[in-house]
């Protein structure tokens, strides 16, 4: 079926026992691990790479996602190149408009031209090019290298002008849009549309799903622990041109802000009777893909998404125990090879 699977968790513990979840990461299959950038809840993304490349073997790795504004692209240039060299091939960058990173400290995200620009510094900066970046212009001057270095970009996309953007300027997307059979259709349409504007192909982009998943018993357990779902993703910037029935928009936008930056990445148990009495509950649960429950329950839940003609998918476990949610979500893709 040509289908692949990553895993991404926040890495909210001591890095040696985050170590282990990623040994275990890799010797369960799934090919891409994403490693959050949020510096005020968790390990420090540089360091957390580097100690990721140095005790894995195979799984390829990236920020998921670092952002525009904290970090200046000759850093994480830097950061990229180097990198590569300790884990060859392996090093990819994701990067959004900014999210926990930035909010948690009080600044705002990045406009998307700002965002488009920092990719092509960024890039360009890879090649060995002459780049320019706030009105300044600069090269890589390292020593002993070869440019170009080949590492992928992948924009974080969760609404039609971002996904438009990375269609014209990124190698990939990692799409928290939605997974009901409209929204993967309109991301599509929109990763062409911006890819027609540069003279590329949709198929030279390369489309992965960032759905939500938490095991549980069963389903209704799971929902529970959900709480506000897409959420928080779907009300930042504007609720407009993001496929959201005008019924549900509003209450969406009140579930969102009731969103805590402070938990951001875990789950939001707080939020589900409030997900129920808004009557959003169940819509977010569909759009983001239905991956709650028993084993059982995923195993369908990523059937569907196949049969939708979904083939990369990115887990997002919000879940406690890592260890569990890896192993058992490890298991259950083993049945898709």
């Amino acid at each position: 079926m040509n289908v692949k699977f990553g895993i991404n968790f926040i890495q909210d513990a001591p890095l040696e026992e985050v170590i282990r979840w990623w040994q275990l990461s890799e010797n369960q299959g799934f090919e891409w691990v994403g490693i959050p950038d949020s510096p005020i809840l968790a390990r420090e993304l540089w360091v957390s790479c580097t100690a990721f490349a140095m005790s894995t073997k195979t799984a390829g790795f990236s920020p998921m996602v670092s952002n525009p504004v904290s970090r200046h692209p000759s850093v994480t240039a830097g950061a990229l190149f180097s990198l590569d060299e300790l884990a060859p091939g392996r090093v990819s960058l994701g990067i959004g408009t900014g999210d926990s990173a930035l909010y948690g400290i009080g600044l705002a995200g990045a406009k998307l031209s700002y965002l488009a620009n920092y990719i092509k510094a960024i890039k360009g900066l890879l090649r060995g090019e002459e780049v320019e970046w706030e009105g300044k212009k600069f090269k890589a001057e390292w020593k002993r290298w070869a440019p170009p270095k080949n590492i992928p970009v992948y924009v974080s996309c969760h609404g039609p002008l971002v996904t438009q953007m990375a269609g014209e300027v990124a190698d990939g997307v990692i799409s928290g849009h939605g997974l009901m059979d409209e929204n993967i259709a309109f991301i599509e349409e929109n990763i062409a549309l911006g890819a027609s504007r540069a003279d590329r192909s949709i198929d030279n982009i390369d489309v992965w799903q960032h759905p939500i998943v938490i095991i549980a018993e069963n389903k209704e357990e799971a929902v529970e622990r959900l709480g506000a779902g897409l959420s928080h993703f779907l009300a930042r910037f504007t609720l407009d041109g993001k496929q959201i029935p005008d019924k549900f928009k509003e209450p969406i936008g009140e579930l969102a802000r009731g969103w805590k930056l402070a938990t951001h990445g875990r789950a939001a148990p707080n939020l589900a009777k409030m997900a129920r009495d808004l009557g959003v509950q169940d819509y977010l649960v569909e759009r983001g893909g239905g991956q709650l429950g028993s084993p059982q329950d995923i195993a369908d839940g990523i059937e569907k998404l196949i049969n939708r003609g979904v083939k990369r998918l990115m887990f997002l476990p919000l879940m406690d125990d890592k260890e569990t949610a890896i192993k058992t979500l490890g298991g259950i893709i083993k049945g898709f090879g």
